[in-house]
């Protein structure tokens, strides 16, 4: 029996009806009435592309409903797209209530469901997609913990895609992604325990009515693809468009530039937040303990170490022990011993600790976490500059970086990702002062030195900068450099970093085209505020000329607030010398 469906007029599809449709159709408008959807296959009824007319689009999306019904096949839409269908449910009078129970993938994924987290994963500095962090979606399960499931996006990938390429690729768009689906347990034991990364959870406050809405938006995404943007539509991006789908959610505006850090502050300034749980890595949780420890009891972890790699009895060394060392054994373990490689140690560190009361010695609120909107990744700063004999201004543009995989300074070489950082120098003219395309360094700040926790620090560098020369002029100067070195705990918050750098450049004041620079670097953190750092090598120039000198940077960054911070730099080399005071304002 056919089934009569009045006509749907475009007077009667209400303004607040085409908002919620484009939302959860993730389109934006590109013209007069005319919107673009995001996903690469929109599966739109009134076009063939990803560009449609709410209104008309909204029609013809009525029109396939209604012969679905006739036919009685509506569930073949709704079990696969249930968030659009329930919007087009909602704002018309004649379409029927969704069975889910027809709907045998859907109907496990929104049920027992007790809430949605989005999940963040500190910077890795093995993966260039994760540099900055990653972003992902939680779903809590009732009673079922083992059965929470994570949804990821991140870019699609080539097996053995050549990493130069990669970033290229990735910071242009040439990669497409999907929500992939995974247990919370083994992406979470992926971050901590293999990667070292700690997980900043934020548990979202909704109402069952939403809850619902994006669990239902949530599973027909993963049939949806994008083109992912390391910079700005990226796996916080995309997220961001998920919740967008609420009707209420508060639109973020336009912004070239997306991070992590950027959806963190927004999930805290609307509200969005109703609860948050901080798991720190094993790697963090033995450097803490290690550092913030007294000498004596840094000398018992040495000594139970040393005592279990000469085959020490397990109770033997459990005499001479507390729980809480038996527990920082534990996480120095999983932190740092291969599983292969140091399988007899690992198992002695484990059966040390069965020799304690059972229970925790430390709990996760034991360990101090980062303020991940303490340092923003954008960061525009001016302030006086001199060049040599030149006097001027200097601003600066950075719209990638990342500091923040050891700890969160703007002075050392440590723990730093930058990206296409351009400088301006202001004087009796205005000069291009220096492009840093990439500033790479990956430090082991918060290395102790013990068996296991020897990774060498290594950079990558590649620079444009105007030089001052001796003739009053500034010269071009390009150069590509790479480091490797190592580090040396000097005391509670002071580090000796050293090693050697080594490159290539254009060859100017006969200062030679290719160059190495031994150099030892003492980074201290005075407080929390207060980061100050000197920098002696010396650089010995060859190929084409020869020419050597000693390099000296001295460096102290203060931190005004989340959002400023004020450094005073001195830089010295064989092109000369660079003094400045600098305001920077981070976003």
């Amino acid at each position: 029996m056919a089934i009569f469906s009045p006509t749907l007029h475009a007077s009667s599809i209400s303004d607040g009806f085409i908002d919620q449709f484009t939302r959860v159709m993730h389109a934006h408008p590109v013209g007069a009435n005319t919107f673009k959807s995001e996903f690469l296959e929109p599966a739109l009824y009134s076009a063939d592309s990803q560009t449609f007319v709410p209104t008309e689009e909204i029609k013809a999306l009525k029109t396939h409903l209604d012969t679905l019904a006739q036919a009685h096949t509506l569930s073949a839409y709704y079990c696969k797209y249930p968030a659009r269908y329930l919007v087009m449910q909602s704002n018309t009078t004649d379409l029927p209530e969704p069975d889910y129970a027809l709907c045998p993938e859907l109907s496990p994924f929104v049920e027992d469901l007790e809430d949605i987290s989005i999940v963040f994963a500190a910077g890795y500095m093995g993966n260039p997609a994760s540099y900055f962090g990653h972003m992902f979606i939680k779903l809590g399960r009732k009673d079922t913990k083992l059965a929470n499931e994570t949804l990821n996006i991140g870019a699609n990938v080539p097996e053995g895609e050549n990493p130069v390429l990669y970033m290229l690729k990735g910071l242009f768009g040439s990669y497409e992604t999907q929500y992939t689906s995974t247990s919370y347990y083994k992406q979470s034991h992926a971050y901590l325990q293999l990667e070292g990364r700690d997980l900043y959870e934020y548990k979202l406050a909704l109402s069952e009515q939403n809850k619902l809405f994006l669990s239902l938006h949530l599973y027909e995404l993963q049939s949806s693809r994008f083109t992912y943007y390391f910079t700005h539509r990226n796996c916080a991006y995309e997220i961001y468009r998920f919740l967008y789908a609420l009707p209420d959610m508060a639109d973020i505006g336009t912004k070239p530039l997306f991070y992590p850090v950027h959806l963190i502050a927004y999930l805290q300034q609307y509200n969005l937040v109703t609860g948050f749980d901080y798991t720190p890595a094993n790697k963090t949780k033995f450097s803490q303990l290690y550092f913030d420890a007294e000498p004596a009891t840094r000398a018992l972890i040495k000594e139970a170490i040393a005592k279990i790699q000469a085959g020490v009895e397990v109770p033997e060394i459990a005499q001479h022990i507390t729980k809480e060392i038996s527990e920082a054994l534990l996480f120095y373990a999983y932190a740092h011993l291969d599983e292969d490689v140091d399988k007899m140690m690992l198992n002695k560190i484990k059966r040390l600790r069965l020799f304690f009361s059972a229970g925790k010695a430390y709990e996760n609120s034991s360990f101090a976490q980062k303020d991940l909107t303490e340092r923003p990744p954008i960061m525009i700063s001016a302030g006086f500059t001199n060049l040599g004999d030149a006097n001027g201004m200097r601003l600066t543009f950075r719209p990638a970086h990342y500091i923040q995989t050891d700890r969160a300074d703007d002075v050392s070489a440590g723990g730093k990702l930058v990206f296409l950082q351009t400088s301006l120098f202001i004087g009796e003219e205005i000069l291009l002062d220096q492009i840093d395309i990439v500033d790479v360094h990956k430090s082991e700040i918060g290395k102790t030195g013990l068996y296991g926790d020897n990774e060498l620090e290594w950079g990558l560098n590649v620079n444009y900068r105007n030089v001052y020369n001796d003739m009053g002029r500034f010269d071009d100067v390009l150069s590509a450099s790479g480091y490797i070195g190592d580090v040396y705990f000097a005391g509670k918050n002071t580090w000796l970093q050293y090693g050697i750098k080594g490159g290539i450049r254009n060859n100017v004041a006969s200062n030679g085209s290719m160059f190495v620079v031994p150099t030892v670097t003492m980074v201290s953190e005075q407080n929390n505020n207060v980061n100050m750092m000197i920098s002696v090598g010396h650089e010995f120039g060859f190929y084409q000329a020869s020419q050597q000198g000693v390099n000296l940077e001295i460096a102290a960054n203060v931190k005004v607030n989340n959002s400023s911070a004020i450094s005073a730099t001195l830089e010295q080399d064989l092109f000369g010398r660079t003094l400045s005071l600098t305001y920077h304002h981070y976003f």
